[in-house]
């Protein structure tokens, strides 16, 4: 009689016998370590006989030519329930007594494959085949597994703890048990495979608490915990829950994990999960599929299991792991496959240590600090304290892998809810009073205003306690905690107790208890949030500032302390203020061409600036202020998504335009004309609508200097076209009211401009932005600098004019001709007002009855305006020759003249000197004789210098002393800033000692 396997995939085409695993699959091929068994008709024929394990040494013709003998094996009855065969034994045929166990078993023969080698076997005895075809015998491989950890040692805390786990087999999918030699429990395994300083465990809580939840409901009758949640409960607790639900795995007959059918059975019935799959996934977890073992299993207490994994690379995380080394096994269920690997757990030395002790800054301009790592990528900083009135805390991450975030604070717009208050352009920096977002209002205020203890991410693990012994009785929310240090008042219960609210029908906004919630007021006196703090911006004091990794404060007795304080420093805001003003020029060009690091390198001499009160057409003219306090709220109107108009690229003009029209923040910054024609309006600088290439204002915020460039050479820089000899001021003031001091439009505006965004039937104009604000607690519109003290002001003034360029040459003759030595080293000099640095070049060629000749040399003007050109070569020249000299700026000629060849240059005298004269440029000039002779002794052969000393030389007429002390009017009430001039002095030398040391060489 034979036995029938109903739906087996036979492993061969013999019908005297099948190779099949304990699921009735076909066993042509299996992995070392699985199971086979050996069933059909050849067995049943005589089960008593003796088989034989052979492995196959050689094929010959598609049959077994040679083998080697393995061990012995018995047929035995197997139950076919255990082998999960979809056989019924009464169809054997077999007589009940030689089924001692009726209905319920076979007979097989078992093979063991864990000892084999990889190969092809097969079973010989009874009257099965002593060498079959190759298609009767199966083959044995080795599974190919390897499980590696990517750094041999991780840390107990912080960014170090974290490595990644790459599990990669030659096969499709497969579950592993999991274990540390018996050194780690089943809770602590489980932990690793989470890493909690993403989002990973607070998601698997949610999962399990689903899971339970949908237990709790089933038949299963799980009474316990269903609403775990990660910072409250901790892996044992999941463990104790899952194993108390029946939410584990046991092992099958392949020695694979399965649920308990029973339970399956349940769960479904009697839950929102479908079928088997899904109660699997619902049990199993992270990027592993994690699950745990029934406790009834081997070492279940000390292992997991990865459950149907296919090739996964994950992080793991050991935080919390105890300090130790480590050997992990990773064993396929079914088969011999495993691996092994060791790991060295540090205690970890978790440092976020400041780069400074003291940041000092003046008020209202952002402070720069960096934050160094150790064993950590992240930190946050904890900002203020009870004594100073104000408390922030803020998240930074090295988002670089440099080790270090570097952190950018803006004291002006802090607390109000603004995105720039705290940032960075490459690292991770928010600020828990971070920016509000208007397109989603109520959101935001849920989310974000802090009343209970679900913080938003990066925040979620900060944990604020009332008392210094911590327990869970003493923790608070955010606005509680800074009731406690007496920050703010009766802090607001919920948001949306903030405002009034009526639920309507969005077709006919009629009242109806199935529409929409809609805002119709705000509500008066409701209670303090977090944005309370401060009335106005943070003054001018020292500010602590600490880093910690745990996020754990307290309010102990009214005074903050952070529990695990890893640095301190302190922010020392001073008082801001006005100083000096002058004005500059530097070469033609677009406003925006040169950086401001550009306009402050003496080595770059088409940027750098030279003082001067004249003004020449199509120059950059640079207005120079010292100012502080007013840069923070320029990079808030800016508003580019970062910091880049303030550290590099200058603030379009548009910004000065908008912090002029901030009425109540007392800043006014205008450059216009003197004089006004008629019922005009005077001419000036046109903030509101020039292109940044025509105007930008660079904020030098280290030093407290504004540099405001203006391509003078621009249709729309100014209102209207100049004229030469207009005269501007430039006038810079900070006034404060005399009475009230600065406040902030603060947290009633920002309600009403969420009551105003928020879809309904409430309609509010907000007196504007939280941050901004003016004279007194209500809105006045008054100018009130926020750092003044009422009735305290500063104006600094400076004038210049616009001049049409000029230039004039030295050396001219009594006809006014410019002489030019027949010379190979011929130099030409002068004066002019363009400004130093310009591409020059000065042309000369031929005139009357003089050959042709054209030559063009470069020249280069000096800070103090006057000229030089490279040498000429003039050897060929004749005594006589006529020439026609022209003075080319920025390729355009700008001058031109008559000139005369002669052997040596004559000797006029200076009073007889008629030529034309140059406008003057406000330089701060010396002697105009002593000056040409400077530049012919050092631009000549040592003949010419003697000759120079007589030299007549075309007189600059000073229109303006540009050395007069009074260049910078200054009016202050008040403190002022004194100090100005040492850095454009030592510029300025240093231009003309490259100058003069590149025409020596």
């Amino acid at each position: 009689m034979s036995t029938t396997l109903a739906g087996a995939a036979a492993a061969s085409t013999s019908s005297e016998v099948e190779y099949v695993d304990a699921y009735n699959s076909s066993a042509s091929v299996i992995f070392q370590g699985q199971d086979v068994y050996i069933v059909g008709e050849a067995v049943d024929e005589d089960p008593d006989a003796t088989f034989q394990l052979r492995s196959v040494d050689s094929f010959d013709g598609g049959d077994v030519d040679s083998s080697s003998f393995e061990e012995e094996l018995q047929a035995e009855w197997v139950g076919y329930d255990e082998l999960a065969l979809e056989v019924d034994p009464s169809d054997t045929g077999l007589p009940t007594s030689e089924n001692p166990d009726d209905d319920d078993d076979v007979w097989a023969i078992e093979v063991d494959t864990s000892g084999l080698d990889a190969g092809d076997y097969f079973v010989r005895g009874g009257e099965l085949e002593s060498s079959p075809a190759q298609e009767d015998t199966f083959e044995v491989t080795e599974q190919g597994f390897s499980a590696t950890f990517d750094d041999d040692e991780v840390t107990d805390d912080g960014a170090e703890s974290t490595t990644e786990l790459d599990i990669d087999s030659d096969r499709g999918t497969y579950s592993v048990t999991v274990s540390a030699d018996g050194d780690l429990d089943d809770d602590e395994l489980l932990r690793t495979v989470f890493e909690e300083s993403d989002s990973d465990a607070g998601v698997f809580f949610a999962e399990v608490s689903y899971f339970l939840d949908n237990a709790s409901d089933s038949e299963v009758g799980y009474d316990g915990p269903t609403d775990l949640e990660w910072g409250d409960d901790d892996y044992g607790d999941v463990v104790d829950a899952l194993r108390a639900a029946g939410g584990v795995f046991e092992t099958d007959a392949n020695d694979n994990p399965v649920l308990d059918e029973d339970f399956v059975d349940d769960v479904t019935d009697n839950s929102d999960y479908s079928d088997e799959a899904d109660v699997v996934e619902a049990v199993t977890f992270g990027d592993f599929d994690v699950g745990l073992w029934a406790a009834d299993e081997d070492d279940a207490d000390e292992s997991i299991v990865f459950v149907e994994l296919s090739d996964t690379d994950a992080d793991v995380d050991f935080d919390g792991i105890d300090d130790s080394d480590y050997t992990f096994e990773f064993s396929v269920t079914d088969t011999a496959a495993s691996d092994e690997q060791d790991i060295s757990v540090l205690d970890s030395d978790v440092e976020a240590n400041f780069d400074d002790s003291v940041y000092t800054q003046t008020a209202g301009d952002p402070v720069h600090l960096t934050v160094e790592f150790d064993d950590t990528d992240d930190a946050y900083l904890v900002f203020g304290d009870e004594d100073v009135g104000f408390v922030d805390i803020v998240y930074v991450e090295d988002d670089t892998g440099s080790g270090m975030a570097n952190v950018t604070l803006n004291p002006r717009l802090m607390g109000m809810g603004n995105g720039y208050a705290s940032v960075d352009s490459e690292d991770e920096v928010v600020s828990l009073l971070d920016e509000i977002d208007l397109d989603n209002p109520i959101e935001w205020v849920d989310n974000h205003h802090h009343t209970d203890d679900d913080l938003p991410e990066p925040f979620d693990d900060l944990e604020f306690y009332d008392d210094g012994d911590m327990d869970a009785t003493d923790r608070v929310s955010f606005v509680e905690f800074l009731e406690e240090l007496e920050l703010i008042d009766d802090p607001v219960d919920q948001p949306h107790d903030l405002f009034e609210w009526e639920t309507i029908d969005p077709d006919t906004g009629n009242p109806a208890p199935d529409g929409v919630d809609v805002i119709t007021g705000v509500n008066e006196d409701t209670g303090d949030i977090a944005y309370n703090q401060l009335v106005r911006p943070l003054q001018p004091t020292d500010y602590p500032l600490a880093s910690t990794d745990d996020g754990v404060l307290v309010a102990d007795s009214g005074e903050l302390d952070v529990d695990d304080e890893l640095d301190a420093a302190r922010v020392d805001l001073t008082q801001p203020g006005l100083g000096e003003v002058e004005t500059m020029v530097a070469p033609e060009d677009d406003a925006d061409a040169h950086e401001l690091e550009e306009f402050l390198d003496p080595e770059i001499e088409e940027a750098t600036p030279t003082p001067r009160t004249g003004i020449a057409e199509d120059d950059r003219l640079i207005v120079r202020a010292e100012m502080s306090g007013v840069y923070g709220l320029m990079v808030g109107i800016a508003d580019e998504g970062d910091y880049d108009p303030l550290i590099e690229d200058g603030f379009k003009p548009h910004v000065i335009h908008e912090l002029n029209e901030y009425d109540g923040e007392g800043v006014t910054l205008e450059i216009e004309e003197t004089e006004t024609t008629g019922n005009q309006d005077p001419n000036r600088v046109d903030f509101e609508n020039a292109d940044k290439d025509e105007v930008v204002a660079f904020g030098n915020h280290l030093d407290g200097e504004l540099y405001i460039v203006v391509d003078t050479s621009a249709s729309d820089a100014f209102t209207r076209d100049y004229e030469d000899g207009d005269t501007f001021e430039a006038t810079i003031e900070y006034e404060a009211d005399t009475d009230d001091s600065f406040y902030f439009y603060g947290p009633d505006s920002l309600i009403e401009l969420i009551a105003d965004r928020y879809p309904g039937g409430y309609d509010v104009t907000p007196d504007g932005m939280p941050w901004r604000g003016d004279a007194g607690e209500h809105t006045t519109r008054d100018p009130a600098y926020p750092y003044f003290e009422p009735g305290e002001s500063q104006t600094i003034t400076t004038e210049f004019d616009m001049v049409d360029r000029d230039v004039g040459f030295h050396a001219l003759d009594a006809d006014d001709a410019v002489q030019l030595e027949t010379d190979d080293e011929a130099v030409v000099s002068g004066e002019t007002n363009v400004a130093p640095g310009s591409s020059v070049d000065l042309r000369i060629s031929n005139a009357g009855e003089t050959e042709s000749f054209l030559s063009t040399e470069d020249a280069a003007i000096d800070t103090d305006g006057s000229w030089a050109s490279e040498p000429f070569d003039f050897d060929d020249r004749e005594d006589g020759d006529e020439a026609t000299l022209e003075y080319r700026v920025g390729g355009s000629a700008i001058a031109d003249t008559d000139g005369i060849f002669v052997e040596e240059l004559e000797s006029v005298d200076p009073a007889d000197d008629t030529a034309d004269e140059p406008t003057d440029d406000g330089a701060d000039d010396t002697d105009d004789s002593e000056a040409a002779d400077a530049d012919d002794a050092g631009d000549s052969d040592a003949d010419a210098a003697d000759d120079t000393t007589d030299d007549t030389v075309d007189e600059v007429t000073d229109e303006a002393d540009a050395d007069e002390s009074d260049d910078t009017a200054t009016e202050t009430e008040g403190d002022g800033i004194p100090g100005f001039g040492l850095t454009v002095a030592i510029v300025a030398l240093l231009a003309v000692a490259m100058l003069t040391r590149r025409r020596q060489q």
